[in-house]
């Protein structure tokens, strides 16, 4: 059994990744006046802290929160050393 949830996942042999690691989307539902926005995902870039990163409609991040747990699971997430 994975320690991980589908929007948090990473690699499971603790292998070097280049780049960002991101999991499964997690769609944005609009509220009564609408919205832009699309869907969001948990990143875990190396060079950084882990964030949950927003994605517009055209697929542009439209902005970003740095987050210590997954907003799905709970699991702690591994902060910049």
């Amino acid at each position: 059994m994975t320690p991980y949830c589908n929007y948090c996942r990473q690699p499971r042999d603790g292998s070097s990744v280049k780049g960002p690691v991101f999991g499964r989307d997690i769609r944005i539902k609009p509220c009564a006046n609408g919205t832009e926005l699309k869907a969001m995902v948990v990143c875990q870039n190396p060079a950084e802290d882990p964030a949950i990163v927003i994605f517009d409609r055209t697929n542009t991040a439209a902005g970003y929160a740095d987050i210590h747990f997954c907003p799905m699971c709970g699991r702690k997430l591994m902060e910049r050393e």
